[in-house]
């Protein structure tokens, strides 16, 4: 009887130890979950300002339409396009235009503008032309306009000529001017310019 008596209190016992056990560790995994949950969070918010750091960065580099002053700082205006001779007796195109200084600086044509003329998929060399430094390459005070003379060698005397220019100094080098020619408007124009025989027939 008293054997039965210990047996059943020890059951008892080793229940109550068990409940606690139990209700001790209940509240220890809730703090792992919790911690788990607190580590992840802080993990997704790392991860999130890091995102935003980064589109910040990219929002940065690119320039938003209406943010700056898009527009070219300078005009060129073509009166012609013609053909002639070089000193050398090379055929040559000629491109006769004007141009304006609407920046706060002085600059000069070639330091502002780049022209180049393109025949058959190859980029033309350029041909000296007297007299056409003065204009081309000195500087000029803002809001000063003055001609502009350039010249290449052409590479034959079949293949259209596509003439371009492009600011320089614009973000996005702007072309302020592009046009292509046959062989055949270029002579046309060249007869109808003024002076035309000094064109043709002299060289440049």
């Amino acid at each position: 009887m008293v054997n039965k008596k210990i047996i059943s209190i020890l059951c008892i016992c080793l229940l109550l130890l068990g409940v606690v056990g139990v209700s001790g560790c209940i509240p220890r995994q809730k703090r792992e979950v919790k911690e788990e949950v607190k580590e992840e969070e802080t993990k997704e918010e790392a991860k999130k300002k890091e995102e935003e750091k980064e589109q910040e960065k990219e929002d940065d580099d690119v320039i938003v339409a209406g943010s700056v002053d898009t527009s070219s700082k300078f005009s060129f205006s073509v009166e012609e396009a013609l053909v002639g001779l070089s000193y050398d007796e090379e055929p040559i195109v000629v491109l006769v235009g004007t141009f304006t200084n609407n920046s706060d600086e002085s600059i000069s044509f070639s330091w502002a503008l780049e022209a180049t003329a393109t025949q058959d998929g190859y980029t033309l060399p350029t041909a000296y032309l007297s007299g056409s430094g003065d204009y081309n390459y000195n500087d000029i005070a803002s809001g000063s306009t003055i001609p502009v003379f350039i010249g290449w060698k052409l590479a034959d005397g079949e293949n259209e000529i596509t003439l371009t220019v492009i600011d320089r100094q614009h973000y996005a080098k702007e072309e302020i001017y592009a046009q292509t020619f046959t062989i055949d408007e270029l002579i046309e124009n060249t007869e109808n310019y003024q002076d035309s025989d000094d064109v043709i027939g002299k060289p440049l």
